[in-house]
Parts: C-alpha cells; structure tokens; sequence
C-alpha cells in the first residue's frame, strides 16, 4: 500500500513539476524582468503637479506619480539602494518644457527638473555608472500624455517620453537588473531601445488587424471622418463626432472645419482623449440661444482634450442678449480635466468656463491661446485645484467684466488651490486678472512668472481674498498696476516690475470693508514710473482708508525701489500713506530705495525699520 500511494504521489510531482516549468516558459516577458533579483534596488520619487513631494519614495518598478488625473511630472530623485556593489551609480537627465535637456545629468539621489515653474517633464534618460555597469541594466518606463505607457520599457540612457510633442509624463517606473536577464527581455543583446511591448506587437496574428471598413485607430484615436464627420465647413458635424465620442476612449480629429451645434454641444465621456489635428476646428453654428458651449463636460471625470481651435459665434449670435456661449464649459464636479495646445476665439461669452455644482477640481489648462472672446479669457467659479500654464488671454472685449482670467465665485461657492504661472493677460477691455470673492471665498491663488500689460483696467485686481502670492510678474501700461480695494488677508508680492502704468502703480485705498487689508508684503521688487495718465498727479503706491471698521495693518515693503527713470518724471512720490487711525504697522526696511520721484520721495507717518 506505501509502495502504490508513492508511485502515485511521484507520478503527481512529475506533473506539477512539468505544469510549473509551462507556466514559467508561458509567463509574460514583463513578469519574468520582475522576477530577476539583485542584492540592492532602486528608490525614486517625483515632484507632482498640485501634489509636490507628497506620495514620497517608491522602489523597483513601483509606480510613481498619477494615472487617470492628468497631473505632470515635474521633477524626479532616483538612488540606489541596498548593497550597492563596487562603484555603482546612477544618473539621469529630463527634457523639461520650455528648456529642453538638461546639460548635465543629476546623480545618486540628487533633483532633476525644475521646481516653482510650473514645468512638465517631457522626456526623460536614466544610465548606471561605475565599472560595475557593465553587469547591470536600468529598465525604464513612463506614462505620458496622451499615449499612456504605450511606447513600453527602454534600457540604459534611451529616451522614455517625447521630444517635440509638448506630451507630459504623468508617471514612471523604473527596475534594476542583471545584464543577461535584460538580454533575455529584450529578445536582442544589440538593442538597447526596444520595448517588450513593441516586440509582442510584431507578433499579433494578422487576423487580429481590423478590416479596413471598421474605425481604424490612428494612433491618436479613431477618426471622427470614420463616423461619417465630414469637416469642410458647411455640414452639420456634431451627431457624427458625438457618436465617434461615445464609442471610442480615444478619438481624433483630422484637419477640416467641423461645425457645431452650440445648443447640443460636443459632450466627452469620463477617461476620454480627444485629439485634434493642428488644422482641425470645431465651429459654432449660430444660435439665438444665450448659454451654449462647443464643448460641455459636466459631471465626467479624466479627460484630456489637445490640439486645433475653437471659433466660437460671437459674430452669427442671433440676439444681442446674455452672454454666456462658451468655447469649453467644465461644470458641476467634473475632475481631472486636462485642455492644452488649443487656440479659443470669438465666443459669445468666455473661451473657458469652470464651475456649477458640486465645484470642479484637478483642472489643467496648458498651451491655450483664449483671444478675442466677448465677455471673458477664461471664468473661474467654483473649482479647486487648477492650473492654468503657458498660456496667453487677450482682447476681449463686448460685454463686462472682459477680464482675461476673471477668479469670481457665485453665490456660496468657492474658488482655491489655484496656480497661475507663465501665463499673459493682455489687451483686454476689463482687467488683466481679477479676484472677486465678493458673493463667494478666493483662497489660495498664486501666479508665477506672468505679464499682466496693455489692460483697459487694472492688471490685478484684489477684491477680497485670502492667501495670495505673486512672484516673478511684470505689470505694465494698464490703470492702476495692482489694485486692492478691500479685505486681502495675507498676500506676498516677491520680483515683481510694476512699471509704466496710466493711474498708481500699487493702489491699496479702502472702502465697505469688513475683514480688512493684512498682512501684506512686497520685496524685491521695483515699483515705477506711474502715473502715465496724468503725469506728476498719482504716486507709485497709495494706502489710505475711508472704512470706519475694516482696518489696514502690518503692510511692509522690503528691498523695494521706488523710482521714475525717465528724462521727465511722471509718478508723483513714491509711496504715500493717508492719516486714517484705522491704518498701522506699515514699514519700509533700509533696503528699500528712492529716486527720480517728481514730487519727492514719499509722504505720510510711516515707519522705517
């Protein structure tokens, strides 16, 4: 009976023992690279859009970063760890937006990229080095925009990401391993640029290619033409692209015309990617109707939108009434919205809208030109979490407030956790930019790196709100350069140039307040010829008050130079401050500077530390 019961039990062994050896032999080239182990690993982590260092350190082929949010990368730490052996290192170079590569590669645990600027990674290298390299090899991925991780795995300084596509990289992954087990998946020992994924392409049955007659995907998506859109301008185009929509994740738009029904609106599905080619327009039919949008997103969730333009019907509106056709309208808790590389013009009311009900977050407004809209560049009601980048909002003009970025909440709303930077507002009938939260709260508002000039109004407009900062911004040929009219609490204006505007270039002059103007700094910066207007009539900055309850107090200027360089000097003083008792604690460190005033240097009782 032993003697049955082990034949039996080794004939079993023999065909687990067989079953396993299949299943290695069966098991994907990815999990086979993830199953080689070496004595040491590799930690890194990325600095995230809206997130910065937060998620911290992951190791060997973990995930760092986001999916499905749209937020950039925008920089990156990667060391060893472990028992390093010999001499091993590691370095790494990014492809960073507006700069370019990097000249020098970052080593060993030390940043690469660039922090406070609001840049995408675009591309990214990773090598070993040390003798010890030619044992080991560094396996890379990245998810990038648009294309998510479709170009695969890369080996030892090839290039994850992309050059010249303006596409963020959104996440990385990244693994050590011994030389032969790189070989193996690579599948060639000579190549040191080809992805797992690209090798299991090659080797698709050609049954599984789709007959032309189907939606063939582009690359960029399934065509719209391909559900019978036609683009030349004159066809009513919106039920062939919304059925494109509503049966593909990922769709593009060839060059061509397409024209719209403003009242229908294109709506995107949550996770979608729309790609518009560089000559591709979506056109607004003409409507009677005062609220329209071309694009309407509302309640979805992870989109991306890039490329082409936008011609709203500001000039076929049937009606003189209302003002509120959109070019992009994101509305009530959509998240995760990404819209970049698009040109927006000639709406009825404003080239993007944000807000509705609950309040929209994690929006990414990147590479958008928002120009010659009728009411507003772009409206922010009720959102949290937005970045607007590398953008430009000019001329608009036809019906009030024609801000280019209007921060304005409606009744109980809120508008937070927004970062401006690398953004110009100008030639607009209103302000440059505006934070109004009169009805509803403005917190948490910075801009960075960005020209406000040319503004028929003011070229930032402070109406109460909380927790600002400006850094690095040139405020020029506007009326007043800054205007804060009532309750700023806790704003710090760093770099800045405030320079050749008509009226003031600072005016903090009060009324109807009701929390008050506090804790204000200025440093740094230079404050100059004002009063273009008028000259010799206004000063570069004013604080005074006519509230009998809100208060003005601990306002400070640091390093700030206030001066009139010009062969006729237009700006009256450089600073003067009225007698209200409900003004205090406003000084002026030794640091700071004055000349070429027309009327002198400054007046009024302020205090100099």
């Amino acid at each position: 009976m032993l003697k049955q019961y082990s034949k039996v039990n080794a004939g079993f062994l023999s065909l687990l023992f067989l079953m396993i050896s299949f299943l290695n032999l069966s098991m994907p080239m990815e999990k086979v690279a993830a199953a080689q182990v070496t004595d040491f690993g590799v930690s890194y982590r990325t600095h995230i859009q809206n997130e910065g260092w937060a998620q911290g350190f992951v190791n060997d082929g973990d995930l760092s970063g986001s999916e499905g949010k749209g937020l950039r990368l925008e920089g990156i730490e990667i060391k060893l760890t472990g028992d390093v052996p010999g001499d091993l290192g590691i370095e790494y170079r990014t492809h960073i937006q507006n700069i370019g590569w990097e000249e020098e590669f970052a080593s060993n645990g030390d940043f690469s990229g660039s922090e406070g600027q609001g840049l995408r990674l675009e591309g990214i290298e990773i090598r070993l080095t040390g003798q010890e390299a030619q044992n080991y090899s560094v396996k890379y991925r990245t998810h990038i925009q648009n294309e998510g991780w479709e170009q695969g795995w890369v080996y030892d300084g090839a290039m994850a990401g992309s050059e010249g596509k303006g596409l963020r990289l959104e996440a990385i992954e990244v693994v050590i391993e011994e030389k032969a087990a790189a070989s193996d998946n690579l599948g060639n020992s000579g190549s040191t640029n080809v992805s797992t994924d690209q090798t299991q392409e090659e080797t698709i049955p050609e049954e599984t290619v789709p007959e032309q007659s189907e939606p063939v995907d582009t690359g960029s998506g399934v065509s719209v033409l391909d559900f019978g859109a036609k683009g030349d301008g004159v066809a009513n185009d919106t039920s062939a692209i919304q059925a494109a929509l509503n049966a593909n994740s990922a769709v593009y738009i060839p060059d061509g015309t397409y024209m719209i029904d403003v009242n229908t609106s294109l709506k995107p599905q949550s996770g979608q990617t729309i790609t518009l080619a560089e000559n591709a327009v979506l056109k607004a039919i003409p409507s009677s109707n005062s609220t329209n949008a071309v694009i309407r997103i509302s309640g979805q969730n992870n989109i991306t939108i890039t490329g082409g333009s936008i011609v709203g019907e500001r000039y076929g509106h049937f009606g003189t009434t209302g003002a509120w056709g959109m070019g992009v309208t994101i509305l009530d808790g959509a998240s995760g919205i990404d819209i970049s590389n698009m040109t927006i013009t000639d709406c009825w009311g404003d080239g993007i809208y944000l807000g509705g009900t609950p309040a929209v977050s994690a929006v990414t407004v990147d590479n958008v030109v928002s120009d010659n809209n009728r009411r507003q560049g772009m409206s922010i009601t009720n959102a949290s979490n937005v970045t607007v980048s590398n953008s430009v909002f000019s001329n608009t003009n036809g019906t009030a407030p024609q801000a280019g970025i209007d921060i304005e909440p409606n009744g109980g709303q809120s508008a937070s956790q927004i970062t401006i930077i690398n953004v110009q507002s100008y030639n607009n009938k209103g302000m440059g930019i505006q934070l109004l939260g009169t009805n509803g709260s403005v917190q948490g508002v910075d801009i960075i790196n960005s020209r406000l000039s040319d503004n028929n109004e003011v070229g930032l407009k402070l109406d109460t709100a909380s927790d600002v900062s400006a850094d690095y911004v040139e405020i020029s040929n506007n009326s007043y350069g800054i205007d804060i009219p009532r309750n700023l609490i806790n704003a710090s204006f760093s770099n800045m140039t405030i320079t050749n505007n008509r009226s003031r270039g600072v005016s903090m002059v009060t009324s109807r307040q009701s929390s008050g103007v506090q804790n204000i700094v200025f440093r740094d910066s230079v404050i100059s010829n004002s009063s273009q207007g008028s000259p010799a009539t206004m000063d570069g900055v004013r604080i005074d008050s006519y509230d009998s309850t809100g208060v003005m107090s601990n306002i400070a200027f640091k390093n700030v130079k206030f001066v009139d360089n010009q062969s006729v000097a237009t700006q009256r003083y450089g600073l003067t401050m009225g007698s209200s008792s409900t003004i205090s604690g406003v000084t002026v460190d030794s640091s700071c500077s004055f000349a070429g005033n027309a009327a002198g240097s400054y007046i009024g009782a302020l205090s100099f530390v």
